[in-house]
């Protein structure tokens, strides 16, 4: 948790504190946790995109079926 803070923390000083450091080792720590996020993020994206493809898919499907079944005046 202190190494998050610090990262939070460098976010927003880094930015206007011209004096503000971060040691080596705190910065392959972070470097290595981004890499981490990154890498579940695309993850996560990937999944919830073919989530979505799916329900997609699904829904033209019925619309299919329904527009078939109203011309040959069958119900579903």
């Amino acid at each position: 948790m202190k190494r998050f803070n610090k990262l939070c923390k460098g976010y927003i000083e880094a930015r206007y504190n011209r004096l503000f450091t971060v040691s080596k080792e705190q910065y392959e720590y972070m470097l290595a946790r981004t890499e981490v996020l990154r890498e579940v993020t695309i993850r996560e994206c990937a999944a919830r995109l073919a989530y979505y493809d799916e329900m997609i898919e699904k829904e033209e499907k019925s619309k299919i079926r329904t527009v078939y079944c109203k011309v040959i005046r069958q119900p579903l």
